[in-house]
């Protein structure tokens, strides 16, 4: 008897780069891409606020954004999960997020958001066709992280 398995291969990928990263924040071990021109990011003066306020979860999680002036920001570097033409929308999901805690929020809980910010835009999109290699990659490294630890966290990765 032959047992069928169907994987949300966007939900599995976005798992694991969550996974992935979140381990690599708390070993403060996040691989990041440095700029040879920092980027400049004009925010709204609440987005300005809400990134100093959170200046330092965000750089413990590979992002190097310093003021610049006024309410621009330079971006130095970037999780390497990440692409370049990505940076304003992933900053401005975080600081949306972010902005939901207020200032009172635990590490443990801005870095879990960060992380699930970086996964979403990071991960693959339901339009994108894997190849068998890929497909295979996935499961290789869902095999490694524990189908079972994934399974019983409550994740929802089957379609």
């Amino acid at each position: 008897m032959l047992d069928w398995c169907f994987i949300d291969q966007c939900a599995l990928h976005q798992l694991l780069l969550y996974e992935t990263f979140i381990e690599a924040i708390q070993k403060k071990q996040v691989p990041a891409e440095t700029f040879k021109a920092a980027l400049l990011l004009e925010l709204t003066p609440q987005e300005s606020v809400m990134l100093e306020q959170h200046l330092e979860p965000i750089s413990l999680s590979g992002f190097a954004v310093s003021p610049f002036g006024g309410n621009t920001f330079a971006v130095n570097s970037i999780p390497n999960f990440l692409i370049e033409d990505q940076v304003n929308k992933v900053i401005s999901a975080i600081l949306d997020r972010l902005a939901l805690f207020r200032k009172g929020g635990h590490f443990e809980e801005i870095f879990r958001n960060i992380a699930l910010t970086v996964a979403e835009f990071a991960s693959i999109k339901p339009e994108q066709m894997l190849k068998i290699e890929e497909m295979e990659c996935l499961l290789a490294q869902w095999e490694t992280l524990g189908r079972s630890f994934i399974l019983n966290a409550g994740y929802s990765v089957f379609s």
